[in-house]
């Protein structure tokens, strides 16, 4: 998500500057302007850019302009190499994220940060070998309602009310121990494996029942919550996942 938001970003800082360089205007009378608030850090469009490629650690005269950063001198527009920022991007990200997929989040001796990313890494995140451009999941190749793709990236992202999550929210943080599931009386953390496998309500048990053939061949794996979010032929998932989460949704809203 992040590198196709960067992508977009970059693209059209470019555009920007391209057509600038060949015709006078509004545009570079606003984006000199951009500048120059940018130049006494003010909060702005390019200076989001700029906080964006300084966490990076990209060398700043190779990235934008170096009056950007409050440099003396004529005012000068240059495009970012994207070469250089694709670059530093699979680096960190490679650093940050990656080595995390063989942490399992249900793991109680993690840090009280750090294990929403590792939630995803671990269970959600497909597998890219660092090189060439991160793969899109699975199902945003798929042919779907719209609102089954969002419920499919809402779960996916820990975007939902899974207590897992909720107890996040509260002042203080409610113990990750403590974020019990409020569906069934097991006891156990209300996380995204226990709703997809292990959760007794009777909701997600007949959705479970229903997505069987799925749900099996997941269960025989050895991460079966990434091999159930990343099969790439698998159409069912997204439709059973959008399920579950309007199980929890109406939970959430109809609860005390």
């Amino acid at each position: 998500m992040h590198y196709y938001w960067m992508t977009s970003v970059i693209k059209f800082w470019n555009s920007m500057v391209t057509t600038c360089e060949k015709q006078k205007g509004i545009l570079k009378d606003i984006l000199f302007a951009d500048l120059e608030l940018t130049r006494i850090r003010a909060q702005c469009w390019t200076r989001d850019v700029i906080d964006t490629l300084e966490s990076l650690n990209i060398n700043r005269s190779d990235s934008i302009a170096t009056n950007i950063y409050g440099g003396t001198g004529e005012r000068e527009l240059r495009i970012v190499d994207w070469e250089l920022v694709q670059k530093a991007f699979f680096t960190q990200h490679l650093s940050s994220c990656y080595p995390t997929q063989q942490v399992d989040p249900r793991n109680p001796s993690l840090p009280s940060t750090g294990r929403k990313g590792i939630t995803y890494s671990y269970w959600m995140s497909d597998k890219w070998d660092g090189v060439n451009k991160p793969p899109l999941p699975p199902y945003l190749r798929f042919d779907l309602p719209r609102c089954v793709s969002r419920n499919m990236a809402r779960f996916r992202t820990s975007s939902h009310y899974l207590t897992v999550e909720t107890g996040r929210w509260k002042t203080p943080k409610t113990p990750y121990m403590d974020r019990i599931c409020d569906l069934c009386d097991s006891g156990i953390i209300q996380d995204e494996k226990h709703v997809i496998f292990e959760c007794a309500d009777p909701t997600l048990t007949n959705i479970r029942t229903h997505y069987s053939s799925i749900i099996n061949q997941a269960s025989n794996s050895e991460n079966p919550v990434s091999h159930l979010m990343n099969s790439e032929y698998d159409h069912q998932t997204p439709h059973m996942i959008h399920d579950i989460m309007k199980r929890i949704d109406n939970h959430f809203f109809t609860s005390d």
